[in-house]
């Protein structure tokens, strides 16, 4: 019994360093990662928004699987003397676990407490009525067109009863072609599945507090998700001038 016990108290001592081994090691090679991508995709500026939002997710999947990698390698190398690469001091690992745990908790509360006041502010919109034909399609996929005080710019809220919300003082300034370039819009998140992308980025910033290059990503992505969307538009309109004008409004 006694020989157990040391090895379990042995195991929980060794998981703050492990923890903390991996994150420090894998921050670096974030870092180094992110830039590399950055400096490729500047050397090829005609690339899409929809392909630069394709490379930077799989960029944030890597650098989220990252520590995993390095804990699970950095397990198999404790039965070996000296084969880890990187050490830290007991203290310092056990500080940067806690430090770990403590942002990621605070992170989790925020995005519960965003969630709680997304889900009012989705409650509290007002529906339209209309009978444009893009906004029929809208409704076809079970969109509803509202209108809210809660929001200072369109948006698509709802995972499984999408609303799209426009503020209350801006919806009486549209014009009908300006209504349906917003709408447009805001389908091409629906389409693509901004919703639940956004929250997968969300949930690893929360996992992984820590990591600068991840969260730089992350604002990356939500940069490419609205360019993307924008390019859409301009596909289907074929009126730039026009879009434009639309968004400075």
């Amino acid at each position: 019994m006694t020989a157990i016990a040391l090895a379990t108290t042995h195991g929980i001592a060794a998981l703050p360093q492990l923890a903390a081994g991996a994150f420090v090691s894998s921050l670096w090679q974030g870092l180094l990662l992110a830039a590399a991508v950055w400096l490729c995709l500047r050397l090829v500026p005609r690339t899409t928004a929809a392909i630069r939002f394709g490379v930077w997710t799989a960029v944030f999947l890597v650098l989220a699987l990252l520590p995993f990698l390095h804990a699970y390698t950095g397990h198999a190398e404790q039965a070996l003397p000296h084969a880890a690469i990187l050490q830290l001091d007991t203290r310092w690992s056990f500080a940067v676990a806690g430090l770990w745990i403590l942002l990621s908790l605070i992170r989790a509360a925020s995005l519960a407490a965003s969630g709680f006041r997304l889900h009012q502010i989705w409650r509290r919109a007002t529906p339209l009525a209309t009978d444009a034909p893009l906004l029929s399609d809208a409704k076809l996929r079970g969109v509803q067109l509202c209108t809210s005080p809660d929001v200072l710019c369109p948006s698509m809220i709802g995972f499984f009863s999408p609303r799209i919300l426009i503020p209350t003082e801006l919806h009486a300034r549209l014009t009908r072609q300006e209504l349906e370039q917003i709408v447009h819009h805001e389908m091409g998140h629906l389409r693509r599945r901004d919703d639940w992308f956004n929250l997968l980025q969300k949930i690893g910033l929360v996992l992984f507090p820590l990591n600068p290059a991840l969260a730089w990503i992350e604002r990356r992505l939500c940069f490419e998700r609205e360019l993307a969307c924008d390019d859409a538009v301009l596909e289907c309109t074929r009126a730039p001038k026009a879009y434009a004008k639309c968004l400075t409004s």
